[in-house]
Formats: C-alpha cells, sequence, structure tokens
C-alpha cells in the first residue's frame, strides 16, 4: 500500500514575526520571541545592519552567514530572496503554501 505524503500540521509554523521574518509553531512561542529576539532584551546589536540578537552566538552566525551578503536564493513565485536555505523553505511554506 502506498503512503501518502501529508503535511503534519504540527510542522507548520503560522506565527510570524513582522520584525525577522522568522516564523513559530504557537503564538506562546512567537510572543516569548518578540520580547526576547526582537525586543528590548535584545543586547548584541550588529553593527553592520542594525539587527539585535540576545545572544552572542546567534549574532555571530548572522554576521558569517546573512550579513552584508547578497542573496543567492529567490522564490519564483515573489519578489523575496534570501541568503539561507531554512529562511527560503520556511518562506514557501508560510506565504505560498507550497
Amino acid at each position: 500500500m502506498k503512503r501518502l505524503n501529508v503535511a503534519r500540521t504540527e510542522d507548520i509554523r503560522r506565527f510570524l514575526c513582522n520584525t525577522c521574518g522568522r516564523s513559530y509553531k504557537n503564538k506562546r512561542s512567537l510572543s516569548s520571541h518578540k520580547k526576547i529576539e526582537c525586543g528590548d532584551l535584545s543586547k548584541y546589536p550588529c553593527i553592520s545592519c542594525g539587527r539585535s540578537y540576545r545572544h552572542k552566538s546567534t549574532l555571530m552566525t548572522h554576521v558569517r552567514e546573512e550579513c552584508g551578503k547578497e542573496p543567492t536564493l529567490h522564490c519564483h513565485l515573489c519578489t523575496k530572496s534570501f541568503n539561507r536555505k531554512s529562511s527560503y523553505k520556511r518562506h514557501m511554506i508560510m506565504i505560498h503554501h507550497n
């Protein structure tokens, strides 16, 4: 018998942060993220773009992988571009439901 590929509802992240674009499975996680990562508790700012992070390691990842780099992934359905494959995949699921 063939198994159907069905997306599990637990894997869909419907709650999107308007500041950084990250998405979460539930509203509580998004609220926590907004307070900590995109809010007043962020204490490690990027000197290039101004985004702030709670953890120094997250800032370092941002600087190494994203900041100041030309996006290499482009959505074929809209004008958005991405530096990280995970961000592109999240965009396709959240915005275009693919």
